[in-house]
């Protein structure tokens, strides 16, 4: 089941030098071609294929196990800025708007209907908080939009992403719409601490730590795809969250990632578990 995150996890690009960097501009200098996955005792299949004009990334295709097509984020861009991110299988697509070089504003928006709006806050260059609001809508065809699916989707793998759903049941307002806040603290150029709160209660705080290696996903911004690692220049290598239930703290999960390199970029990484039934993803970039 395609898991969703939230606007706010949906970043900011630039391989280039952080001097250079701008938001809404993914320009790598390694391009993805393939990824395929690993899951357990699973057999390796094709996770995601990249299609690129030139240094242009136009299209990605994300497949099921069976290696039938799932779904495809396909880009539009401004001046060089993504600025329009649709995934036709599901009639849906995100809009993207900047301010000064930097990203203002996304909209969701879900079978014809108005799903998420977020505004970005930066202080000093920097994302300090995302504020959404989540609008209440009957969801047709996936039932994932139901849920608060994990920002950090490639981080900790979608075989560990269950323990973030969180059904909007904390509704402040007469509609059912949901306010959320998420902040952001950094330590460089990678975020060491996510906090996100639904109507001003806490659900879930990540902490996270970095290898000095370049993070092949550094800054692209997509549709359903991406997610807070998206724009941290390194690649996580321990994360641990801990989730909430009405500002109670009710649980936590660690998870350490294990990489493989070619240079600066990873081939691969896996994350371990006890009982075999870790995640593997593995790169191949454009040559």
């Amino acid at each position: 089941m395609k898991k969703i995150t939230l606007l706010l996890a949906v970043l900011t690009l630039a391989f280039a030098c952080t001097s250079c960097h701008k938001d809404g501009k993914f320009v790598p200098n390694k391009k993805i071609s393939k990824i395929y996955q690993k899951d357990g005792q699973n057999e390796k299949y094709l996770c995601s294929s990249w299609n690129w004009n030139k240094n242009k990334l136009e299209s990605v295709n994300y497949y099921n196990h069976n290696g039938s097509l799932a779904y495809s984020e396909k880009f539009t861009y401004t001046n060089n800025f993504i600025t329009r991110v649709d995934d036709v299988e599901n009639e849906s697509y995100i809009e993207y708007s900047y301010k000064n070089g930097k990203l203002s504003h996304a909209t969701l928006y879900y079978y014809g209907q108005l799903r998420e709006e977020t505004d970005f806050i930066y202080e000093k260059n920097k994302l300090v908080s995302a504020n959404s609001t989540l609008y209440l809508l009957v969801a047709k065809g996936n039932s994932a939009l139901e849920n608060h699916a994990n920002p950090l989707r490639y981080v900790l793998g979608e075989s560990l992403a269950n323990i973030c759903k969180n059904p909007y049941k904390n509704n402040n307002d007469s509609k059912g719409n949901v306010a959320v806040v998420e902040t952001f603290d950094w330590a460089g150029d990678n975020v060491v601490q996510y906090t996100c709160k639904e109507d001003g209660k806490i659900t879930e705080t990540w902490y996270m730590q970095y290898d000095n290696m370049n993070n092949p996903y550094y800054s692209l911004l997509g549709l359903w795809g991406s997610n807070v690692n998206n724009f941290c220049k390194n690649n996580v290598v321990h994360a641990s969250l801990n989730f909430y239930e009405s500002d109670i703290q009710n649980g936590m999960l660690t998870a350490d990632y294990i990489y493989t390199y070619d240079g600066k970029y990873p081939t691969s990484y896996t994350i371990p578990s006890e009982n075999g039934d870790g995640i593997s993803l593995y790169f191949e970039y454009v040559k």
